[in-house]
């Protein structure tokens, strides 16, 4: 970018803190507002209802969880968040092929990270429990494990590999990247890998979903075609949350188990134990030379990985977008529910 573009393209400081404020408090009051409607929800039913709230929670209403979970983020948290943030700061620009190598690249390289980084939040909460004496750290709850186990399968699907990758890849690469990337690409993926990982709420799927949506907005940013982004959250969500479970069902586990240990000569039920058991062996040795190869291949993608200059520059050379009141707020309030979540206090 020439001396004289980057004269035209400069934004005052003034202007650009406002800008940036705005789009950190639209992240952070979609959070609040959703928040807001979920407690309400829970303490009116607390007082009315609290026969109908026992089996919500037990797993028996299962389908109101995930209205709790879907209907105050996109009918209340959305509007608001389209109401704050700014218009766009300049065109997104003309769509580009990804190329099915370097997709399925991409692919392998999102495995890797959710594996590594899974198994880094593990180890960390691990660690923190032990040093603390057991105040912190642990087993962290985890509502969306509980509510898959308590779902039937198409409801998983829906909710987890059509509602959730459509609704999710809009909100933190569309509506959110598009804002930010004219002031820097590379601001642009950060914050929304960030934000997008803190969304979550709790330290162990802060640390993959962080990873990984920094790897699904580089893919957005370089493509400017959210279907890509869609694409790959919708191959995370099904292999993680209606496959894997569906294979690792611990009832399906226990009966065969069962009948391993009490059988004494060759049925057709055991052969098909053996067989069940040798196919999820098979699949874990072929996740495992994914996730290698994963790594690999993540390293050589950041290592091409190249983002382009702003288009827009503010008098400070954009750094006001990480030192103003909406950025900072948003990542401090949206830490404290982590943190909250860590330490197991109350809602």
């Amino acid at each position: 970018m020439n001396e004289d573009l980057m004269q035209e393209n400069r934004v005052p400081h003034t202007e650009a803190m406002k800008y940036f404020t705005r789009v950190g408090l639209a992240v952070l009051l979609m959070f609040v507002a959703r928040q807001i409607v979920v407690l309400l929800t829970v303490n009116i039913l607390e007082l009315a209802a609290p026969e109908f709230l026992d089996l919500v929670r037990d797993g028996t209403y299962w389908w109101f969880n995930w209205l709790l979970s879907v209907i105050p983020l996109y009918c209340v948290g959305l509007p608001v968040y389209l109401l704050v943030l700014p218009k766009k700061a300049a065109p997104v620009g003309e769509k580009k092929r990804f190329g099915v190598g370097r997709f399925v690249s991409v692919c392998f390289s999102t495995a890797a990270g959710i594996y590594v980084f899974n198994i880094a939040g593990v180890l960390l909460l691990t660690f923190l429990y032990l040093i603390s004496g057991g105040v912190v750290g642990g087993f962290e709850s985890d509502s969306l494990n509980q509510l898959i186990n308590s779902s039937p399968v198409w409801m998983i699907f829906i909710m987890t590999c059509i509602v959730a990758p459509i609704g999710e890849e809009f909100i933190f690469r569309k509506l959110l990247i598009d804002r930010v990337k004219p002031f820097g690409e590379l601001n642009a993926c950060l914050f929304s890998g960030l934000v997008f990982g803190l969304f979550h709420g709790n330290l162990r799927q802060f640390l993959y979903a962080f990873a990984i949506g920094f790897i699904f907005a580089t893919v957005y940013v370089k493509t400017n075609n959210i279907i890509y982004s869609i694409l790959l959250h919708f191959g995370v969500n099904l292999f993680g949350s209606v496959i894997s479970p569906q294979l690792l069902n611990t009832e399906r586990l226990n009966h065969i188990q069962e009948v391993l240990t009490n059988t004494t000569e060759f049925t057709p039920e055991t052969v098909l134990s053996l067989l069940y058991l040798l196919f999820v062996a098979a699949l874990g040795f072929v996740i495992f030379g994914a996730v290698i190869a994963g790594i690999v291949l993540f390293i050589f993608y950041m290592k091409k990985l190249k983002f382009d200059p702003p288009v827009l520059i503010s008098e400070r050379d954009n750094s006001e977008f990480w030192k103003n009141p909406g950025v900072i707020a948003s990542i401090v309030v949206l830490s404290c529910m982590i943190v909250r979540e860590l330490i197991n206090l109350p809602t």
